[in-house]
This record gives C-alpha cells, sequence and structure tokens, in this order.
C-alpha cells in the first residue's frame, strides 16, 4: 500500500475515502458474482458499511486492539472456489482503511486526554494561588520578595474600620514595615486596591508557596496638593491609635503635630519639595520607632534648612497667555474693571500704600536669630510673595520674622509689677492654664533681668460663646505706662481715602 504525507486535519477525511473506496468495490465485486450464478455464499457476512466509528471518549488508548466493525479476512483455504483475488484486495484496503481510522482517532483521544490533565492541573494551581492570596493577609511591604502568611486578628479588625486599605498593607504597619511611598493606599475612598501591574507574583519551586514582589508607590500617587497626603496621613494616624494608642498615647500628639507641619509647609513651598521632606522624615521616624514622640519633634533645624529655602518656594501664578501679551502693548481704552489684580497692579503704579514706612526701627539685624521661633511665617515666602510690592515692606516684614519685632518703646530702667485686674482673679486658672501654653508652645520667655522688668496687669474679657479671653493692659498706669512711652507721631496711622480708590477704577 502507497503512503503519501498528510495534514493532521486530512486524517479522518483521507481514512473515509479509503473506506468508502474499498466498500464500493466489495459491492461490485458481489454484483458480478450474482450475475454469474454464484452460490448463495458471500464473502463478506455483511456488505453494508460499518457504522461510523462512535466519539473518542468511546476508543480504547490502546492502538493495538483491532477497531470495532473490522471484518477478518477470509480463510484461502475454505473461501478458495469462492473468494475472486478482486474481492480479496477490496477486503484488505477497507480493513486496512479502518484501522487507520482507529490508530488517528486514537492519537486524537490520547492528545485530547493529556490537553485535559494539564488544565486540570492549571486549574488546581490556580485555586491554590487565590487560596493563598486570600491567606497572606500579611505579605510584606518592602523591596524584597516575601512569602505570605496568615492575617493576623488585628489586621482583621482594622479591615472593618478601613474598607479602603487592602490586607497586606494594614499587615506590614502592624509589623512596622510599612513603607511611607505607599501611604496613598490608605485612603478611605480608593476602595479595594487593584493589583499594581508591576506586582510580581510567583510559586516558589521549592517551597510551594506563593512569592510576591511588591512595588512602591511613588510621588504621582499623591497628586498635586497635600489632600492625599493629609487623609491617608490622618488614617495612618487612626491605624496607630487604634492598635498602640493605649499603650503610647505620647506618640499621638507629636504625628498631629508633624502633619500639621507638613500641611502649612505646602502653602509656602513646592508640594514636590514637601511631599519628600514628609515621606522621608517619616521613613526616619521608623528608623527609631514610631510609637516615640522624638522621633516625629522637634523637627532638626537642618532637615528644614535643607528642604525649605528661597529655592523651594512655590511659584504658582497663573500664566498669561501671548495673545494677551500682544494685547497689552497697546494702551486699552479706560472702562469699568472687576479684575482685582488689574486694581491691585494699577494702585501699586499711582503711589504706595499708606503705613508701610515705620517711623522708627521695627527690627535689629544685630540680634541673633530666632531660629526655634515657634512662627508658623516663613521669612522667606512673606520675602518672595511681596516681591513686586513697591517700597520696604518685604525687607521689613522678613526682617522682623527673622530678628524679632521692636515696638518702639526705649524700655524701662526700673523693676516694676502690678497687680492683675479684677477680672483674672474671677477665673485664675484660666490665666494659668494660657501662660503655661504660651510657655510651652515657646510663645513668652523667662526674664533674665529683674533690676528690668515692667510688668503690666492681665485681664480677663468675656466671650460671645461664653470663655474668657485674655488681655494685657498696656495702657495702666495712666500716664507712665508701657504705651505712654511709644511717641504719639510714631503711632499715627494713615487711612485710603474713598477718592483715591475711585481714582483706581
Amino acid at each position: 500500500m502507497v503512503q503519501h504525507a498528510q495534514q493532521p486535519g486530512q486524517e479522518l477525511t483521507m481514512a473515509q475515502a479509503l473506506a468508502d473506496a474499498a466498500a464500493a468495490a466489495a459491492a461490485n465485486q458481489q454484483s458480478a458474482n450474482q450475475r454469474a450464478g454464484a452460490s448463495s455464499a458471500t464473502i463478506i457476512p455483511n456488505s453494508q458499511i460499518p457504522p461510523p466509528l462512535s466519539g473518542p471518549s468511546q476508543l480504547p488508548l490502546d492502538s493495538s486492539q483491532p477497531p470495532p466493525g473490522a471484518q477478518p479476512l477470509p480463510n484461502a483455504e475454505h473461501h478458495s472456489t469462492n473468494a475472486t483475488p478482486e474481492a480479496l484486495e477490496a477486503l484488505r484496503l477497507k480493513n486496512e482503511a479502518q484501522q487507520i481510522a482507529y490508530e488517528m482517532e486514537a492519537r486524537e483521544r490520547r492528545r485530547t486526554h493529556e490537553r485535559q490533565m494539564q488544565e486540570l492541573q492549571l486549574q488546581e494551581m490556580q485555586e491554590k494561588i487565590k487560596a493563598q492570596q486570600r491567606a497572606a493577609g500579611a505579605i510584606r511591604d518592602d523591596d524584597e520578595a516575601t512569602q505570605g502568611e496568615q492575617v493576623s486578628p488585628e489586621v482583621l479588625s482594622l479591615m472593618n474600620k478601613l474598607p479602603g486599605a487592602t490586607p497586606r498593607d494594614l499587615s506590614s504597619i502592624v509589623r512596622h514595615k510599612f513603607n511611607p511611598w505607599n501611604l496613598a493606599r490608605l485612603r478611605a475612598n480608593v476602595g479595594q486596591r487593584q493589583p499594581d501591574q508591576h506586582d510580581v507574583t510567583r510559586i516558589d519551586s521549592v517551597t510551594q508557596q506563593l512569592v510576591l514582589k511588591r512595588s512602591v508607590g511613588s510621588a504621582k500617587d499623591f497628586g498635586s496638593d497635600s489632600s492625599i497626603w493629609l487623609e491617608s496621613f490622618i488614617n495612618y494616624t487612626r491605624i496607630v491609635a487604634i492598635i498602640w494608642g493605649n499603650k503610647h498615647p505620647e506618640a499621638l500628639p507629636a504625628m498631629l503635630s508633624f502633619m500639621s507641619f507638613v500641611v502649612r509647609q505646602s502653602l509656602s513651598y513646592e508640594w514636590t519639595t514637601v511631599l519628600s521632606f514628609a515621606i522621608e522624615y517619616h521613613s526616619r521616624a521608623y528608623g527609631s520607632s514610631i510609637l516615640d514622640p522624638t522621633a516625629w519633634e522637634p523637627i532638626p533645624v537642618d532637615w528644614i534648612a535643607h528642604y525649605f529655602n528661597p529655592t523651594t518656594l512655590s511659584n504658582k501664578r497663573p500664566r498669561q497667555s501671548v495673545s494677551l501679551q500682544a494685547r497689552r502693548l497697546s494702551p486699552p481704552p479706560r472702562q469699568v474693571s472687576n479684575n482685582k489684580s488689574v486694581i491691585c497692579n494699577n494702585f501699586n503704579k499711582i503711589n504706595e500704600r499708606p503705613n508701610t514706612h515705620p517711623r522708627f526701627a521695627t527690627y535689629d539685624e544685630k540680634r541673633q536669630k530666632m531660629s526655634t521661633s515657634p512662627s508658623p511665617l516663613p521669612p522667606e515666602a512673606w520675602r518672595y510673595a511681596l516681591r513686586k510690592y513697591p517700597g520696604d515692606l518685604p525687607v521689613v516684614l522678613s526682617n522682623i520674622l527673622t530678628f524679632g519685632a521692636q515696638i518702639g518703646h526705649p524700655g524701662f530702667n526700673v523693676c516694676q509689677v502690678f497687680d492683675n485686674l479684677k477680672t483674672a482673679k474671677e477665673d485664675p486658672a484660666v490665666i494659668q492654664k494660657q501662660l503655661d501654653n504660651d510657655l510651652a508652645l515657646g510663645r513668652v520667655s523667662p526674664h533674665t533681668d529683674p533690676h528690668r522688668i515692667f510688668a503690666s496687669p492681665l485681664g480677663l474679657v468675656p466671650k460671645p460663646d461664653g470663655g474668657w479671653r485674655r488681655i494685657h493692659h498696656l495702657s495702666h498706669p495712666r500716664g507712665d505706662s508701657v504705651n505712654d512711652q511709644i511717641s504719639s507721631e510714631d503711632a499715627t496711622l494713615k487711612y485710603t481715602a474713598i477718592t483715591e480708590i475711585f481714582q483706581l477704577i
């Protein structure tokens, strides 16, 4: 028999064609024998084409067994008088075609069986990975590949209170392994975070455990202002309070103070710089302990000087279009304008604002700079914000913030202390508490020269909400008070006339 090279998809077609040809030859031979008056004995017990083979599921995997419905070759001695060579050849071709078809279907059955086994193994492995991912609430969140662990009861409790955070991020905080660059993942409105595209999950070939290499957040996750960082850090502080608040209550005020400092700096400096400071300082706190208040405050001076200086000041001014600048080359017609920036610029062109030239020395550059001042007003920021303001006001304000303010008083060479006002005696605890707070915040400091002190009386005035406001009576005693020693000419103010405002419009 001549065999031809065939494509895999053509095997069944060729085998069926051979079987059809063999059946046709056998039928023709039977008709010829009948016409020749042959006996009723037949060569093939059933000349009909055998029924098609059933599906692969009904075939045995062993191709050595004869195919179902195959006709045995007749005994040459027994049928020597009845079988012709043509009939024997047709029967042989038919059986050979059936054998080829059976072997091809057996091979297809084996391939299908192997593919089903591989798919089953893959499905079992995927289910195993999913099960380990659900249980891997304690996957470490650092740069190295780490293995999953069971979710702790603390993490389960936090998941109910912070639904936007993933179990692995919460677990990394519990185990002091949290990366501050991933802080944005703690936002409440994010919902269940989708797996990061750069996260890599694999199965360890030795331990057969889930191994995850986590990606780390970046600056783009925090947006262009402090809102995302602020919300995330508040949630981070909530987690610390829930887990360790009872044992370490002193850590929470320090963390809130750090948060307040970051928000204040974001108002004056570029957010990218402020964010870098916040993340790096947060990482520094992990270097010691986030539960130690000294890890959060006071912030070292060298850190402040490195991140917050004139080169990192924010410059968020609206950019003018080219067409607008071109139109301004020719003088615009005089018309009523409601643009506040136009009014302000025109006002500065006409004249300097009143009261911008003090008549006495408002600062002393010979004094030591107030490097430890608790003031939230950065001198560099004010100098930059007022750089286009006419006159010396930008320099005066920035130097007052740097060296302190002088009030135009020559100073007393006596020691005189006055009793407080009667209102102070109505609630002395309020006076004492406010003084203690001022000392703690650095707003006031002890006086070191007992021979030169002039203590004006303190008092209380009621607030509309029912509380007390502390006052410092600098006009007591009449005729010899602190205010009396300040020149009236130096304390005179000039107000803008309404006619000057009309001229601007």
